[in-house]
């Protein structure tokens, strides 16, 4: 895929977030875990740019799983990758959603680096 393409892909996942769904979007803050010492609670660092960031929440179609990492309640998100700092993981980083805190079960990221989709379970 060239550069301009995945930029004509930037540009339209970022239309689509801040004009066309922005009725759906809510507060999205992604934090990471920095050097947990076994046994201890973790230390988090917000991503510089959470402030301002969004996503989507869309229902999971539950029959195209055919393994038991996905629950009933799970959900997924989209977001957009150009506003983040953060890569998400299913590690070391959990979110803060709508102010309710979920970590992150699976991430995929579309071919033209545009979008995220992650899904994610209450904490």
């Amino acid at each position: 895929m060239t550069n301009a393409l995945k930029s004509d892909f930037v540009s339209l996942a970022n239309s689509f977030m801040d004009d066309d769904f922005t009725d759906f979007k809510k507060s999205l803050i992604m934090r990471t875990a920095v050097d947990v010492p076994f046994g201890n609670p973790p230390e988090w660092t917000l991503d510089p740019v959470s402030g301002n960031n969004f996503a989507i929440p869309l229902t999971l179609d539950f029959s195209m799983f055919d393994n038991t990492m996905i629950e009933i309640g799970d959900f997924l998100l989209f977001t957009n990758v150009s506003v983040w700092n953060t890569d998400p993981n299913v590690g070391n980083v959990d979110l803060n959603f709508d102010g309710v805190i979920h970590k992150i079960i699976n991430v995929e990221k579309d071919p033209a680096d545009a979008a995220y989709f992650l899904t994610v379970r209450r904490a």
